[in-house]
Order: C-alpha cells, then sequence, then structure tokens
C-alpha cells in the first residue's frame, strides 16, 4: 500500500532546511493557552479537537529524511491530545513553558500538541495548550 503524500509548500520546505540546522530549537513552535475558568466538559472539548484534527489533514504531516516528502501520517486524537494535572510544587507558568518549548521532530510526526492541564488547586481552572510546529501552521 503507497502512503498518501501531502503536497509541501515553498514556506514549508523552509522551515523544514531551518529546522535541520536546528532540530533541538522551538522557535518554530506557534503556542496558543487559554486559562479556563468554570465548569469543562472534557470529552465535549476533546471532540472537538478531534474534529479539528480529523478535518485538517496537515495535522496528520510527517517528512521523510531530506524533507522532499510529505506523508500522511494517520493520526488518531490519542496521539495529539494529553490530559493530566499541573504539580502543585512547580510554578504553573514554568510548566506551561516547559511543554511549549518541546522541540519537534518533523520527521517523526505529531507536530501538533494538545493538552488540557487541570489546576491542582482548583477544580475549575484548566489550561488547553495548542501547540503546533509552524510548518503546518502556516496558510
Amino acid at each position: 500500500m503507497t502512503e498518501l503524500q501531502l503536497p509541501i509548500s515553498d514556506y514549508q520546505q523552509r522551515f523544514f532546511l531551518e529546522w535541520v540546522l536546528d532540530p533541538k530549537s522551538s522557535a518554530y513552535n506557534v503556542s496558543m493557552v487559554y486559562k479556563i475558568s468554570g465548569a469543562l466538559n472534557r470529552q465535549l472539548l476533546k471532540q472537538a479537537c478531534e474534529i479539528f484534527v480529523n478535518e485538517h489533514i496537515v495535522c496528520h504531516a510527517i517528512y521523510n529524511q531530506d524533507g522532499t516528502v510529505c506523508y500522511n501520517g494517520r493520526f488518531d486524537i490519542d496521539d495529539f491530545y494529553h490530559e493530566g494535572k499541573l504539580n502543585k510544587d512547580t510554578d504553573t507558568n514554568t510548566q506551561i513553558k516547559d511543554i511549549i518549548k518541546q522541540p519537534f521532530d518533523l520527521t517523526q510526526g505529531k507536530l501538533l500538541r494538545i493538552y488540557l492541564l487541570e489546576d491542582s488547586d482548583s477544580l475549575h481552572i484548566n489550561y488547553f495548550i495548542f501547540a503546533p510546529h509552524h510548518i503546518i501552521a502556516d496558510a
């Protein structure tokens, strides 16, 4: 069975080259963090994320070693979406920064990370982190 190839734009080629020059960099991580206060239906949020991931094939991108071919990695929502609790002994901002600064490996796929983190001190405060690499977030 042949893999479904995805098109590669000029900008994606440039981002790949930048990544090759510094694969441990998080300079092209494009993260959004939202603090959600109040009751939250976690199941509906995950379903909404799943719809987003399924409707945007670029979320499934995985590049070959030289960046000349982009494949559909056929990931499912559990490859992207993670739930957890913040550690009450560590500063919240530090924990969030640690997540959004993790480098991506463009040749291993999963170029999007989604986290829902519950504040350990309050059941009604959550942090939603949507963190893609710029190579899939650029039009």
